[in-house]
C-alpha cells in the first residue's frame, strides 16, 4: 500500500501523540486538588501571596498545556514537515504475520520492536519508541479487513496506550 503523508496528517498524528492520557489527567487533577487545599489553609494563615502565588500556578497548569498542544507544537510540526524529504513523505506500508514493512526502504520490523499504539478517528500510530512512531492514515487505501488486520495485530502484539 503506498501513500503520501500530508501536512495535515503530521498535524493530525502530532496531536493524537500529545493527546494526555487518563491517568495524566488523574495526577493533574490530585495536584490540583491539593494545591488549592493548601491554597485554602495559606488564607485562613493570612498567608496571600503564597495562595495568590499557588493559585496562579494551578491557573499556568491549566493554560499551558493548551497553549503548547494547540499551537507551539503545531508550529514546530509545521516546520519539521516541510523539512521532510519526498521519500520521507512518501510510504509503503505491508502488514505480514511478523511484523510490517515501511518505508520508501522497505524497512522490516517486527512486532517485537514496537512499544505501543495508539489510535484515533483518522490515524493510527505505532510507537518504536517514545518520540519515534509510524503514521497510518485510516484514510489511505486499505479496505476495511486491513484496517482490522493491522489492528488484530497490534492488540495481540503490541500494548495499546491509555
Amino acid at each position: 500500500m503506498k501513500y503520501e503523508i500530508t501536512l495535515e496528517d503530521y498535524l493530525g498524528a502530532q496531536r493524537l501523540h500529545s493527546r494526555w492520557r487518563s491517568r495524566d489527567i488523574t495526577i493533574r487533577n490530585i495536584l490540583w486538588a491539593l494545591t488549592i487545599a493548601t491554597a485554602i489553609i495559606l488564607v485562613f494563615f493570612t498567608k496571600y501571596i503564597l495562595a495568590a502565588g499557588m493559585i496562579g500556578a494551578i491557573i499556568g497548569s491549566f493554560i499551558v498545556p493548551f497553549v503548547w498542544n494547540d499551537f507551539v507544537s503545531q508550529l514546530i510540526s509545521r516546520g519539521t514537515y516541510k523539512k521532510l524529504s519526498a521519500p520521507q513523505k512518501h510510504q509503503k506500508i505491508e502488514i505480514t504475520e511478523n511484523g510490517i514493512v515501511y518505508g520508501s526502504e522497505k524497512e522490516s520490523i517486527d512486532w517485537g520492536h514496537f512499544e505501543k499504539w495508539k489510535e484515533s478517528d483518522g490515524y493510527i500510530l505505532i510507537y518504536l519508541d517514545s518520540k519515534r512512531f509510524l503514521i497510518v492514515p485510516k484514510r489511505i487505501d486499505f479496505n476495511s479487513e486491513s484496517i482490522q488486520e493491522l489492528k488484530g495485530y497490534l492488540t495481540g502484539n503490541v500494548e495499546k496506550s491509555a
